[in-house]
C-alpha cells in the first residue's frame, strides 16, 4: 500500500468542495451523491476516519472523518458517513482517535533588524581572516576613538580558519575601538578587548546561566568568543541607533531589497510550517 501525501491545507471552514457532495458533518449523503462522487474523476483518493478533527469552523469545530481528492477536502462529517463513500481504489486510513490540526504556516521578516544590520554594521561574511581585518580596520579610520564598531553575518565555517576569530585578531586592526560582532545564527558574537574591558570581562568571570565565555585552554583568558546570555554584558554598551538611523535602515531594507549587488539587504526570512 502507498503512502499517501496529504497537501497543508488549513480545515479554516467546513465546507463542502462540490456541488455533488453531501455528507457533511453527520448529514448522510444520498445515494445518487454518494455515486456521483465515488465514480468516475471523482474517486476518492483518501478517506480518513476515527479522528478527532479540528476544523476550524465555530459552528462545527470538531469531525470524526473527512474525505479527500486530488489534496483536497471533499467531504467533512462522520466516520460512518464518509467511510461509505469510500470505493475500491480509496485508501481508507483510521486514526484511532488521534487529532488533526491544519497546517500551520508562520512566515516573516524582521525588516527593522535586516535593515540595522545591512546598513549601519559591517558586513562580515568574508571568506577570510585578512578580508575581515581589513573591514574592520577601514571602519575604524573613519570613526573617532573610543566609537563602536559593529559587523554581523559572520560564519566561521565559510573563512580560512579552522576556528573562530578572536579578540587578539580585532585587537591588531582596532586598538582603540570596542568592536562587537554577531555571528550569522545570532547565538555567538565575538568582542575585541576594548569592548570587554567596558564590559568589566576579565578571566575570573563566570560563565552565566545560559551562556558561555570561550578560554584560551592554557591561560584561561577570554578569546572574546561569547555564546548565548554570556553576550549581554558586551551587547547591552552597544548604543542603539537613534530613531532616524533605524528607520533610514528599515525603509532602505524594504525598498531596496535584495538592494544593489554591492550590498544586499540581508532579510531575515523565516518560514516555518507543520502539515
Amino acid at each position: 500500500m502507498s503512502k499517501q501525501t496529504i497537501t497543508r491545507r488549513a480545515l479554516l471552514k467546513s465546507a463542502l468542495a462540490s456541488p455533488f457532495v453531501a455528507g457533511l458533518f453527520g448529514c448522510r449523503a444520498s445515494g445518487t451523491d454518494s455515486t456521483a462522487l465515488a465514480t468516475g474523476d471523482r474517486l476518492l483518493d483518501l478517506v480518513i476516519v476515527d479522528a478527532n478533527i479540528i476544523t476550524m469552523d465555530d459552528a462545527r469545530p470538531r469531525a470524526e472523518a473527512v474525505a479527500i481528492k486530488n489534496g483536497r477536502f471533499i467531504a467533512v462529517g462522520s466516520s460512518s458517513d464518509i467511510r461509505a463513500l469510500a470505493r475500491p481504489g480509496t485508501h481508507t486510513l483510521s486514526l484511532r482517535g488521534k487529532t488533526v490540526l491544519p497546517g500551520l504556516i508562520d512566515a516573516h521578516t524582521h525588516v527593522a533588524s535586516s535593515g540595522r544590520e545591512t546598513y549601519l554594521s559591517l558586513d562580515l561574511g568574508l571568506s577570510s581572516l585578512a578580508a575581515i581585518k581589513q573591514a574592520i580596520k577601514d571602519a575604524a579610520a573613519k570613526k573617532p576613538k573610543g566609537e563602536w564598531i559593529t559587523g554581523n553575518q559572520y560564519d566561521d565555517r565559510k573563512t580560512d580558519l579552522n576556528r573562530f576569530i578572536t579578540r587578539f585578531d580585532i585587537d591588531d586592526v582596532s586598538p582603540d575601538h570596542p568592536v562587537f560582532i554577531t555571528d550569522r545564527s545570532h547565538h555567538i558574537s565575538i568582542a575585541n578587548s576594548v569592548a570587554l574591558r567596558m564590559a568589566g570581562l576579565t578571566k575570573q568571570v563566570q560563565d552565566p546561566s545560559g551562556g558561555k565565555y570561550d578560554r584560551d585552554p592554557k591561560t584561561g583568558e577570554l578569546t572574546g568568543v561569547m555564546r548565548e546570555l554570556a553576550t549581554e554584558p558586551v551587547r547591552k554598551l552597544v548604543p542603539p541607533p537613534t530613531r532616524e538611523e533605524a528607520k533610514r535602515a528599515a525603509f532602505r531594507c524594504v525598498t531596496l531589497w535584495p538592494g544593489p549587488a554591492s550590498r544586499p539587504c540581508t532579510m531575515q526570512w523565516s518560514t516555518k510550517s507543520t502539515s
